[in-house]
């Protein structure tokens, strides 16, 4: 490994034999606990699970060979000041990189080193960050809304687990097969609508319909905030630096709780334009600014706070081939699949949803928190919001 954390080149590091496919999700429930020293480093840590062989008659589509020599997870737990879900995946190509070279035995093309630059916040355009008198209304809303905020549907119909003993993140993982995901984007382009759209649609109305079931009322106000990337604001050169520069607006959609084609397909079309309503109105870097402005005592008081204030948080990293490629057929080491998560101790969500498309599929996957949420429910919600995703990928008539 050759990333150095502070003046020290040292990582959290260890290989653990795999006696089964699922083993990785203890692996990555117990990563979700950690917690890093900020003062002291290292800001992550590395888990490499060899993963039992598989069957003869297995075969592996894409870029991987049907004869690997062995398959591993490799699970990082790291803190998120230092990377998100872009510079992941930059980490992540870089890895494969070096990987591959040492493999070859020849020198890494990207060479040895990973530029560091000032704070990403900081490099935001100074007209967009600067402030007028209508910021400081907002911000006096945003105060309100935070000492005096609503709370989550979903927490008022079920009530949280009892007897949890430990708290964990957990994560239930689908992959949607290739041709499923060629069907939801050629669908989407039919019908004028984003990937994040249907996504968001179909996570709130099975939401909607898991709280409601169809019952009085017919619409649902369901409250979400949306990872932004906010590099679309730097300089181009600066789009792959390593580091943190995410926001999370909130939005709110009305949802129908009766499940239906049709109804899905204008939702998505509504949540296109909320989230892109947003963008172009500049509502993403003001309330940033507004964030920034308030300072780590409005977070601190966020998470701090014991109720749920929306249903869930969702991130959509979109195409992950565009900034981690495949790479050569001839290459010993490929990349397959990705699982995102966030720890969520404290987070005033009792769901966060992930989705991106990797090697022509795409991955989804759902955080809970077992102090909120049981198995059961979480469970329930994440192949609803995937039954959606697919319905979403037929015909109407069927």
């Amino acid at each position: 490994m050759h990333f150095k954390y502070m003046d020290v080149p040292r990582v959290d590091f260890e290989l653990i034999e795999a006696t089964a496919e699922d083993n990785w999700e203890k692996i990555h429930e117990d990563m979700m606990r950690v917690l890093f020293d900020t003062a002291n480093g290292p800001l992550w840590r590395v888990r490499i699970m060899s993963m039992p062989q598989r069957n003869a008659d297995s075969t592996m589509k894409g870029n991987v060979n049907e004869n690997d020599l062995f398959n591993s997870v490799v699970v990082f737990g790291i803190h998120h000041s230092i990377l998100d879900g872009i510079s992941n995946l930059f980490m992540l190509r870089r890895l494969i990189n070096i990987l591959n070279a040492a493999m070859l035995g020849v020198k890494c093309e990207d060479g040895d080193t990973v530029m560091l630059h000032q704070a990403l916040e900081d490099l935001l355009p100074k007209d967009e960050m600067a402030f007028s008198w209508r910021d400081y209304l907002q911000i006096a809303k945003a105060k309100f809304i935070k000492w005096f905020p609503s709370k989550s549907l979903y927490m008022k119909r079920f009530l949280p687990p009892t007897a949890v003993g430990d708290t964990y993140t957990k994560t239930v993982a689908v992959e949607f097969s290739i041709p499923e995901t060629e069907r939801i984007l050629a669908k989407c382009k039919d019908h004028g609508t984003t990937v994040h759209g249907v996504f968001f649609a179909a996570a709130s109305m099975a939401m909607a319909s898991l709280v409601y079931d169809g019952k009085p009322p017919s619409v649902l106000n369901i409250g979400s905030t949306h990872a932004v990337n906010m590099r679309r604001f730097l300089p181009p050169e600066l789009n792959a630096a390593f580091g943190l520069l995410v926001w999370t607006p909130a939005v709110t959609l009305i949802t129908p709780t009766t499940v239906a084609y049709s109804a899905l397909w204008r939702l998505a079309k509504n949540a296109t334009q909320v989230v892109h309503s947003a963008l172009r109105n500049g509502d993403v870097t003001q309330s940033y600014k507004i964030e920034k402005h308030m300072g780590d005592d409005s977070v601190k008081r966020m998470l701090a706070y014991p109720d749920c204030t929306m249903e869930f948080f969702m991130s959509n990293i979109g195409d992950c081939d565009k900034l981690c490629p495949p790479g050569e057929e001839d290459y010993e080491v490929h990349a397959t699949r990705i699982v995102t998560s966030t720890a969520l101790r404290r987070y005033p969500a009792p769901f966060v949803h992930y989705l991106h498309k990797f090697r022509g599929r795409f991955c989804y996957n759902i955080d809970y928190c077992t102090n909120r949420v049981s198995d059961t429910n979480a469970h329930k919600y994440a192949e609803l919001t995937v039954e959606l995703m697919k319905m979403a990928a037929g015909d109407e008539q069927t």
